[in-house]
């Protein structure tokens, strides 16, 4: 393992035990059952990505990762799959005849799963702190999910092109066959194989299914949560069905996503999510609660995964710096961090 990659492993699994800092102190702060929710919760977070991350494996395997002796190196902590296969889960029809499609892999690493729960967790608790006056009145908790979909996007958009290779496929002008050449090149954790049908010239030669379950597994799942909280302190008939909807729409989203639409549609429809979600979080901020107490174990771990991507792609050998990815990961990591600042000073 080379030094970014120590870097990632360790920021990780630090990361992880800073979130359940977090959650002891819930427990001790907000009694034992919120605390054995949320524990519960960032659980759940875990099993659901890593259940994402297999299914996609299967029906969507347009990436891969490095193969197991050489990424045992780089990390020691691979774990199997989901079985889905097991439960008939098979390739997608797209899947089937593609010629980026990979044959699935049987391993990846647990850091994947475990920082999109980190992610997702801190994220949910800094909306949580945004809305605290908020929280049990109607509608209102229903902004949550798109402030975590949002500021999650934001951080995959110039995560992804650092973290991992992307290649392309083309048919190989020598016996036939298809070739991957290198297109987009970075901390190679796990590879991209995609082509204009996948969308992959709209954000550095990636899938943009990619980012649309970006959004919207993370506004799936904190949807489930906000509902959760509904069924433990009802209000109205039409506000379950709102955060229902919002629920709704994002589970579609996760499991249709990849190769449902023409990539012109699903950028569309990334393209209007964001538009949505900024609409529906600026159009109130100036009510959000803005000086709650520091919360350092919530901010630490979303520090880590804001400035990784940027100073690898600074600093790290081999990753072409770019103007446009340079300029989108300043841009981007800036958002974050000053969403994720946003509770505990009353900014303008």
């Amino acid at each position: 393992m080379n030094a970014w990659a120590w870097g990632w492993y360790i920021g990780v699994y630090v990361a992880v035990f800073i979130c359940l800092w977090a959650i002891v102190r819930i427990w001790l702060t907000l009694g034992w059952k919120t605390g054995a929710a949320n524990l519960l919760i960032f659980a759940a977070f875990a099993f659901i990505f890593w259940m994402v991350e297999s299914f996609a494996n299967i029906h969507a395997p347009f990436y891969s990762y490095p193969p197991l002796g050489a990424y045992l190196q780089v990390f020691p902590d691979l774990i199997p799959h989901f079985p889905w296969s097991a439960l008939g889960v098979t390739a997608s029809d797209l899947a089937m005849t593609h010629p980026c499609a990979q044959t699935p892999s049987s391993y990846l690493s647990a850091t994947i799963p475990l920082s999109a729960a980190v992610i997702c967790f801190c994220l949910m608790w800094t909306a949580r702190l945004l809305l605290d006056q908020f929280w049990t009145q109607p509608f209102r908790p229903a902004i949550a999910p798109f402030m975590v979909g949002l500021v999650a996007l934001l951080l995959d958009l110039y995560l992804d092109p650092v973290l991992s290779n992307a290649h392309d496929c083309v048919a190989s002008t020598v016996g036939g066959g298809f070739s991957f050449p290198l297109v987009h090149g970075g901390l190679d954790y796990w590879r991209w194989f995609a082509d204009p049908s996948l969308g992959d010239t709209w954000w550095f030669e990636i899938p943009i299914f990619n980012f649309a379950v970006w959004f919207s597994a993370p506004v799936l799942l904190v949807s489930l949560v906000v509902l959760f909280t509904w069924l433990v302190s009802p209000t109205s008939a039409q506000d379950f069905f709102l955060r229902s909807a919002v629920a709704l729409g994002a589970g579609i989203v996760v499991f249709t996503s990849p190769g449902a639409q023409m990539p012109t549609a699903q950028i569309a429809a990334v393209m209007a999510a964001i538009l949505l979600a900024v609409y529906i979080i600026l159009g109130d901020w100036k009510t959000y609660r803005r000086n709650n107490p520091w919360r350092w174990e919530l901010v630490l771990p979303m520090l880590f995964y804001f400035l990784y991507p940027l100073l690898a792609l600074l600093f790290a050998p081999g990753i072409p710096l770019t103007v446009g990815l340079l300029v989108a990961s300043l841009i981007f990591s800036f958002v974050g961090i000053v969403f994720v600042l946003a509770p505990y000073r009353a900014w303008p």
